[in-house]
C-alpha cells in the first residue's frame, strides 16, 4: 500500500512538472517537495515524507538549485522524519550520532547564530560536554 501511494505521488509530481514547467519559476519544485513532505509528516507517514524530502536531492542531481532556506527546511524535515523512524541516538549508535551532529554543526545554517547555538548545544549533549555560555565581552 505504501509503495503504491509513493509511486502515485511520484507520478503526480512528474505530471505537475510537465504541465507547469513551461514557464520557468525558479525553485518552485523544491517548494512542492517541501509542502508534500510536510503534509506526509502531518499524517505521520514518515517513509513517504522521507521520500518527498529526498526528492529534492534528485532535483539537484538534475541540475536544479535550491535556496538556503529551502535546504534548511529539507534538512530539518529529514531530521524530524529520522527521529520518528528511530535516529542513530535513539538506537544507541552514539559514534554515528556524534559524526552526524558534527556535520550538522559545520553545515547547517551557518548564517543563523541562534540555530547554530541550538545545534552546538545538541552536539555537546551527545558528546557529553557541558555547553559553554557565551561571554558578553
Amino acid at each position: 500500500m505504501e509503495g503504491r501511494r509513493s509511486r502515485r505521488l511520484g507520478y503526480e509530481i512528474e505530471e505537475y512538472k510537465a504541465k507547469h514547467n513551461t514557464v520557468p519559476i525558479p525553485h518552485l519544485m523544491f517548494d512542492v517537495y517541501i509542502r508534500l513532505g510536510e503534509a506526509e509528516e502531518m499524517m505521520e507517514n514518515w517513509e513517504a515524507a522521507k521520500l518527498m524530502y529526498f526528492g529534492m536531492t534528485m532535483e539537484t542531481d538534475d541540475g536544479a538549485t535550491s535556496t538556503p532556506p529551502q535546504q534548511l527546511k529539507m534538512f530539518t524535515g529529514l531530521c524530524r522524519v529520522a527521529y520518528h523512524l528511530k535516529s542513530q541516538k535513539a538506537m544507541g549508535d552514539m559514534d554515528a550520532s556524534k559524526v552526524t551532529m558534527a556535520r550538522a554543526l559545520v553545515y547547517e545554517a551557518p548564517w543563523d547564530d541562534h540555530h547554530h547555538e541550538q545545534v552546538l548545544h545538541l552536539y555537546r549533549e551527545i558528546v557529553g560536554e557541558e555547553p559553554e555560555t557565551r561571554s558578553s565581552s
